[in-house]
């Protein structure tokens, strides 16, 4: 079974539209992806991953600028890396807002877990754009 040991997290903003980029890293020990890629499999986990996300994101809530705001996923993948026991899953997300003039507020809420891997988020804005985030 695969197993997560690092996942990182890009948000791209701009004006209107945040870019929401996560990808998970795994050992494979039973090289999992690689056989689902040999097989031809792995368009229908890159399926399962995605609706997976998705419900995932349901169940949280963002707003920014004080209104909810729907995290859509746009698409997921998953893949070799390089290794046969090294794996990935990339999932690609989109957020449409309001933007306002001075700064806008990102926030969001959701159930309290312990991370099982270490992680990092980075936030991406054009230079001046007033961001205040909170999770």
């Amino acid at each position: 079974m695969a197993k997560p040991i690092y996942g990182n997290g890009f948000f791209h903003i701009a004006p209107g539209t945040i870019f929401y980029t996560i990808v998970f890293e795994y050992t494979d020990e039973d090289e999992e992806y690689y056989n689902m890629t040999v097989r031809g499999d792995i368009e229908r986990e890159e399926d399962r991953l995605k609706a997976e996300m998705q419900r995932i994101l349901d169940n949280e809530k963002v707003v920014i600028n004080g209104s909810y705001v729907k995290a859509s996923v746009i698409s997921a993948k998953a893949e070799v890396r390089g290794l046969r026991r090294l794996s990935s899953a990339a999932f690609f997300i989109e957020m449409r807002y309001r933007p306002m003039s001075g700064v806008n507020t990102y926030e969001n809420i959701y159930e309290s877990e312990v991370a099982e891997y270490d992680y990092t988020v980075y936030w991406l804005a054009p230079p001046g754009a007033g961001l205040r985030a909170t999770t």
